[in-house]
């Protein structure tokens, strides 16, 4: 009726471009006609994924991220080999495989991230998460040991409204200028492709025997459990349990660089567990670092708070559930969010409920991806 063309749908910006802008977002402003294409195309894709490693593949491609250079000299991780031989041969391979990768990684991560961690951290959690009307929250954190300084500093400047308007950005932006992304996302893939593997030979053995053990590493605990009910509180580099419905109170596969755990997995193979640390930085998380959970049972409960269950800052973070009956529940910035890295929440079918506030369910911030790949089910979104 207003004899528009499809040209006239296009949309010029005026404003100088960004380079943090991704093509296809100048392609839709132009071109909105393509956008039901592209969306089949994603859809297509991801109804195809059948690994962690392809879905952090996606992820990479999806913010147009080249393969990254991954020939580097790097040193092993050392594990007790009295340690290694008291478990099952399936479990020690797949510590062994897990722990070489994370060698890799490391390097990766070292040279892939800024080294200046607390400024951009602070800026924003200032910026996303009413910290001002949360002192519980900023309590939490210290006891975590994670330095609140700059963040406080913030927050009181802006009651006092000195801070910048550009401040809290341009910490964060700074940063950026800093942050290899192709490195970030070969570690990423590296990682997730260990774990694929790892899941893949511990699936074709059947576990009994009931048991408990952990050692040290560089990189932290590796904790092993039996298939009878254990109860993990401590943090680690690394969790396999094979089985049993456990209870999780530390953060399960949430790796925090500013606390020095740049690489946080768990794979736990079965049961009717419960994720319940109530903890931000939780539950597949990464920041400033790579966490990964693989919570294989069918039954389970994820409760968090902030920067949860598939989430990444400066970092991936990715969950990936079994099939079966789950409950998510988390604050902000949660099951399936990511702002210069990317968070990733994988159900792998079932009737599944996912409750949040905001920034959640699949959000991509800056230089992000966020995705909330639900495979099947009847299922039941609440973001408040």
């Amino acid at each position: 009726a207003l004899k528009m063309t499809p040209a006239d749908l296009s949309f010029m910006k005026t404003n100088v471009e960004s380079e943090l802008v991704l093509h296809k977002a100048g392609l839709f402003l132009q071109q909105p006609l393509a956008l039901p294409v592209y969306g089949q195309m994603v859809m297509s894709n991801l109804q195809s994924v059948s690994s962690m490693a392809a879905v952090a593949r996606f992820s990479r491609e999806q913010l147009e991220i080249l393969p990254g250079y991954s020939d580097f000299t790097f040193a092993s991780i050392t594990v007790d080999p009295d340690f290694l031989n008291g478990l099952p041969p399936p479990v020690a391979r797949a510590v062994r495989k897990i722990a070489e990768a994370a060698a890799l990684s490391k390097v990766l991560l070292a040279q892939a991230l800024p080294q200046d961690k607390n400024t951009p951290f602070a800026a924003f959690a200032a910026d996303t998460f009413d910290l001002d009307r949360d002192k519980a929250e900023l309590e939490a954190w210290d006891g975590m040991g994670i330095d609140t300084h700059s963040l406080r500093d913030i927050l009181q400047r802006n009651d006092k409204l000195e801070l910048q308007d550009d401040e809290l950005a341009s910490d964060i932006l700074n940063a950026s200028d800093k942050l290899d992304s192709s490195l970030l996302f070969t570690a990423f893939e590296n990682l997730s492709a260990a774990v694929d593997s790892a899941i893949a030979d511990l699936r074709t053995n059947t576990f009994t025997e009931e048991f408990q053990v952990e050692t040290d590493t560089p990189l932290g605990k590796i904790i092993v459990g039996g298939a009878g009910h254990n109860v993990y509180s401590n943090e680690a580099f690394l969790i396999i349990d094979t089985g049993g419905d456990d209870t999780y109170l530390n953060s399960a596969g949430g790796a925090n660089g500013l606390l020095g755990r740049p690489i946080s997995i768990v794979i736990d193979l079965g049961g009717n567990d419960q994720f319940i640390s109530k903890q931000s930085f939780s539950q597949g998380s990464g920041v400033f670092g790579i966490g990964i959970l693989a919570a294989l049972g069918s039954n389970c409960t994820f409760q968090a708070k902030n920067l949860s269950q598939g989430a990444g800052f400066f970092g991936c973070g990715l969950l990936m559930t079994g099939q079966g009956k789950q409950t998510f529940e988390a604050d902000t910035f949660c099951q399936g969010a990511g702002k210069f890295g990317a968070g990733i929440l994988w159900q792998r079918g079932g009737d599944t409920t996912y409750k949040a506030a905001e920034m959640a369910q699949g959000f991509g911030g800056t230089s992000g991806l966020g995705l909330l790949l639900d495979e099947t089910g009847d299922d039941s979104y609440y973001a408040g």
